[in-house]
């Protein structure tokens, strides 16, 4: 049996990020998003445009993932620090999974 749809949605969803492995295949790693309306979507883009910095970007879509290591601060910048386009592949997928848009094969 199917779930059924809710109209207010759960304040958190799992979704992968595609990381980028150099000489290899993207490794997919599942994160716990925070959901956003819509309108709080565009508010935060338009916080995002301001300039937070990587880690703090991230703590803000974020509230935790599928790695050993722990979701903090440190762990946070190291991966931000060894993995070129992570910043971008966490955005990426959020903003997909929160919109509905689909990466094409």
């Amino acid at each position: 049996m199917s779930s059924k749809f809710q109209l207010t949605p759960e304040p958190t969803f799992v979704a992968p990020v595609n990381i980028h492995v150099p000489g290899g295949k993207p490794h997919p790693v599942k994160f716990t998003f925070k959901f956003r309306t819509p309108d709080e979507y565009r508010e935060f883009l338009d916080a995002v445009k301001e300039g937070e910095d990587d880690v703090a970007t991230i703590k803000e879509v974020v509230t935790g993932w599928d790695l050993p290591q722990p979701f903090d601060d440190e762990n946070i910048a190291t991966l931000v620090k060894t993995r070129f386009g992570v910043v971008e592949a966490v955005f990426l997928a959020y903003s997909r999974e929160l919109i509905g848009a689909r990466e094409k094969n």
